[in-house]
């Protein structure tokens, strides 16, 4: 085997290593009513992970109706307007754990768009559910 040859596997196997992390697939957040009233709605944000670790999730809700949350132990949760926070330093959600946050809305037909950051980084793009 040649030294090109040789060079070209390399590069192959560099190429291949790096193009991994990037194949894996985004968080996702799923959506449920859990308890409903005449004024307001318990849901359910479950979010999976496959890849890397999510220490934070953003929940915007353009009607801003969301009036209280509820975090898992070892999160932390904050709501103001059309945003939501979860937050986690200790016990980010790993690659095929599940996480449900509660959030407490006016209007549980509100569409929201979730957000997911890594340790410094953000996680894939947005997504709607």
């Amino acid at each position: 085997m040649t030294y090109r040859h040789k060079l070209a596997i390399i590069a192959l196997i560099l190429v291949v290593m790096t193009a991994i992390p990037v194949m894996a697939a985004d968080p996702a957040a799923t959506k449920r009513v859990v308890a409903q009233s005449d004024d307001a709605s318990v849901l359910a944000i479950e979010v999976s992970v496959t890849g890397r670790a999510v220490h934070s999730v953003m929940i915007t809700d353009a009607s801003g109706s969301i009036v209280d949350v509820v975090a898992p132990k070892g999160w932390v949760g904050i709501t103001s307007g059309e945003r939501t926070l979860f937050r986690s330093d200790d016990k980010p959600i790993v690659s095929g754990e599940k996480v449900v946050f509660t959030v407490l809305t006016t209007n549980a037909s509100a569409p929201l768009d979730v957000s997911y950051r890594g340790a410094k980084t953000p996680i894939g793009g947005k997504q709607s559910i």
